[in-house]
């Protein structure tokens, strides 16, 4: 990951960024904006969407902002629409699927723990339906987003035959998921730790298979950054270990991740994980060949647990903790 890429080719390319109002995807919104792209942030916050989008076009930026409701399919396909039609090519040469939210932070066993301290007799209670936001939003809907991403995406591909005037006839398409470390720990945050493993399993059902659209898709894995979405669980992440810290990624590091996705060619179905300092963007091999990240990961985590920052330690260990004192209120 130390070759450099050519930034000045994202030049007049049409990219869609999912999720670009906050976090990660302002983050990646910006600098795609800054590299001369067109840039569509669609978001389901509208406001401060609509005022980001205004700023990047103020200092001159090609920037223009869609309404997006990735839970709403008819939301996902208008924004889509939006988004070609903002370029003179109308077409989309990148799209990065990053829209997400942390979901139900108690797990389905202490749901169940706290629904039986209301009553002795839970037999004939009926049970109350389960909220999963962040599968909802994070797995369910960019499932949704990818397909129609896939639509979009090819029908103004080489291999569709039907390349538009102004568009990028030689380069591949790219579309860039984001999962993040916590898919490959244990976790007590089971509805956000199950939309990311989900949207890795997703990722690596589709891989092989949309080079056939002439679409690359690739995914980022990153450690904890700071963030609006992780501002809400450090505390309780912060009980997890003590002595381990809990280090966080330059989101910057994030965007040179997506960014390097977003042009190099030769990339295709890699996971990149985006770890603190000294490891920084590393290809998680998960693949067979690098026994589905066991084998960079092992060295990852005997690293970063000597140095004392492994994050997936913190959260292993709360969820333990977690465990055990479930146990203590069963007996």
């Amino acid at each position: 990951m130390t070759t450099p890429i050519d930034v000045s080719t994202l030049k007049d390319k049409n990219t869609l960024i999912i999720g670009g109002a906050s976090g990660i995807g302002l983050a990646i919104a910006t600098r795609f904006a800054q590299s001369s792209a067109y840039v569509t942030i669609a978001d389901i916050q509208k406001e401060s969407g609509m005022r980001i989008a205004a700023n990047l076009v103020s200092e001159g930026y090609k920037v223009g902002f869609t309404y997006c409701n990735v839970t709403d399919f008819d939301s996902i396909v208008a924004a889509f629409k939006d988004a070609a039609a903002f370029s003179p090519s109308k077409s989309l040469d990148v799209v990065a699927l990053v829209a997400g939210v942390i979901g139900e932070q108690e797990g389905l066993v202490d749901q169940v723990i706290r629904s039986r301290t209301r009553t002795e007799d839970t037999y004939w209670i009926e049970p109350t339906k389960p909220r999963h936001p962040a599968i909802d939003v994070n797995l369910l809907g960019i499932y949704d987003c990818a397909y129609v991403a896939l639509h979009y995406m090819a029908s103004n591909s080489e291999s569709a035959g039907s390349v538009r005037e102004g568009a990028h006839p030689h380069s591949t398409k790219s579309l860039i998921l984001v999962s993040s470390t916590a898919a490959y720990i244990d976790s007590p945050f089971a509805d956000y730790q199950v939309s990311k493993f989900g949207v890795r399993g997703f990722f690596r059902s589709l891989r092989h298979s949309t080079p056939r659209l002439n679409i690359r898709l690739n995914a980022i894995a990153p450690h904890f950054i700071r963030t609006a979405l992780v501002g809400s669980i450090v505390s309780t992440l912060a009980a997890g270990e003590p002595g381990q810290n809990m280090t966080f990624v330059d989101i910057a590091r994030v965007v040179d991740a997506a960014e390097r996705l977003a042009l190099d060619e030769s990339l295709n179905g890699r996971t990149l994980g985006v770890l603190p300092e000294p490891h920084g963007i590393v290809d998680l091999e998960d693949d067979d060949e690098g026994w589905w990240s066991g084998k960079v990961l092992k060295g990852l985590v005997d690293a970063m647990r000597a140095e004392g920052s492994w994050g997936g330690q913190v959260v292993s260990q709360l969820t333990k903790r977690q465990a055990l004192a479930e146990t203590s209120i069963e007996s």
